[in-house]
């Protein structure tokens, strides 16, 4: 036990100069480079703007290179440093909670991740915390600049909406989707009227459906359910005809089948190939008296002429 100027018990190793390097002190701090420890472990390093922990062993050698080190740099950046070809673990309860591959990538509850950060869990999620109803949560994608960007914020009259952004030409972003908070979808445009609403200029189409098939007969074909009890509902229907790719038909049907054509200027009802502009086939009842095609009207209690 050494008695030292501050008044302060304490077991003392120094140098062959004198210089004291490590100090017990009495209330049982440990202190290397400093006779003053604050805390249980406390390593001072006065003559550089790296102090650190190392740690190696006979496969990782003992250079400044070598092994795993612990420290803090002089701008009190903390630094862990893994010099090996071997993976960085950190684990609680006795269980591995992140790991970083010797090649870069982070795996979160995943030992071996296949990107630059796996997460894997029972439910497996990434939170984003804005911090307050008049922020917003961004997911941004960069390439050399930021190129889009998924958004989640406060919607108007309470909620939530999530929205897509992607850059132009110009290199400004511009939102190109968003879910409002009543479920709707919009696509260009900012307040959706329906579950789906598409706007754009009238240069350029507002939805396509495309069939990507290259074999058989091509159709594409929007379908309509108009109750969760029904298995099947009327639909539009595009199909191609002949040989020019750009020649094809618009059928309106049912479960029953096509009941209106629209082909080549023509309209078919019953008939999916009309003759004439317009081209009415009935074949469902050959023996019945009530005509195919009723025309009713009525103006002030005179029926309408049809000319």
């Amino acid at each position: 036990n050494t008695y030292q100027s501050t008044s302060t018990y304490g077991l003392q190793f120094a140098n062959s100069a004198g210089a004291i390097q490590i100090f017990k002190s009495n209330d049982g701090n440990l202190g290397i480079g400093t006779t003053s420890p604050t805390r249980n472990l406390h390593i001072h390093e006065g003559d550089s703007t790296l102090a650190y922990i190392q740690i190696t062993n006979d496969t990782t050698g003992s250079t400044s290179l070598d092994g795993v080190s612990f420290g803090i740099t002089g701008d009190e950046n903390a630094v862990w440093i893994n010099r090996e070809n071997k993976d960085s673990l950190i684990s609680t309860n006795n269980t591995e909670r992140l790991r970083i591959k010797a090649d870069g990538k982070v795996g979160i509850g995943e030992s071996t991740p296949d990107e630059l950060l796996h997460v894997k869990g029972t439910n497996g999620a990434i939170v984003i915390d804005g911090d307050g109803s008049s922020n917003t949560a961004s997911i941004k994608f960069y390439n050399d600049n930021e190129r889009s960007r998924i958004t989640s914020s406060y919607d108007s009259g309470g909620g939530g909406r999530l929205t897509l952004h992607t850059d132009t030409t110009g290199g400004s972003l511009v939102e190109r989707m968003r879910i409002n908070n009543a479920g709707n979808i919009g696509i260009g445009t900012q307040s959706p009227s329906g579950r789906l609403h598409a706007a754009g200029p009238n240069t350029s189409p507002q939805i396509i459906v495309e069939n990507t098939s290259a074999a058989g007969s091509h159709a594409a074909k929007i379908r309509f359910k108009p109750s969760s009890a029904r298995d099947l509902g009327p639909y539009i229907m595009s199909t191609q005809r002949g040989s020019n790719s750009n020649d094809g038909d618009i059928q309106i049907g049912d479960e029953n089948g096509t009941i209106a054509t629209f082909n080549f200027g023509r309209v078919g009802i019953g008939i999916i190939s009309p003759e004439q502009i317009l081209h009415i086939k009935d074949t469902s009842n050959p023996g019945s008296t009530t005509g195919s095609v009723i025309i009713e009207g009525q103006r002030d209690g005179t029926a309408n002429l049809l000319e």
